[in-house]
């Protein structure tokens, strides 16, 4: 089942009423584009053509949202899996914490001992779970 099909009945919905679909990072759902903030969508990135993303999202196979991680329970230390865009490849970080709605990790692969910096990043996974 594409992503077209699974969302049909909203994305009909929001373009009869004459505006753009947007997707939420947060959980997948469909949403009218109007107010959103663009870096919560989906389609928002390296290449901020969002025509384009949407065109090629529609296309694409549905991919179940996987399960949100609670943050706030994971130990300083866990090996993560990191980057700034959908786009770019997942690179292995230690958790540092979670700040403003973003997962910190220790910068250059280091770890609580031994840093000398932290990096909030978009996009963060657990390293034991990842699955692309």
């Amino acid at each position: 089942m594409t992503n077209l099909e699974k969302f049909e009945d909203e994305i009909k919905l929001i373009v009869y009423c004459g505006e753009k679909f947007a997707v939420r990072k947060c959980d997948g759902e469909v949403e009218e584009c109007r107010g959103m903030i663009c870096s919560d969508c989906k389609f928002y990135g390296e290449n901020t053509d969002c025509y384009r993303q949407r065109a090629k999202w529609i296309r694409e196979e549905y991919e179940k949202p996987t399960p949100k991680v609670d943050w706030s329970k994971v130990p300083i230390d866990t090996p993560i899996l990191v980057r700034s865009y959908e786009t770019v490849e997942w690179e292995g970080r230690y958790f540092a914490g979670y700040i403003g709605g973003k997962v910190c990790a220790f910068g250059y692969g280091t770890t609580s001992e031994n840093f000398k910096l932290v990096d909030c990043w978009e996009y963060a996974k657990l390293a034991d779970k990842e699955s692309d």
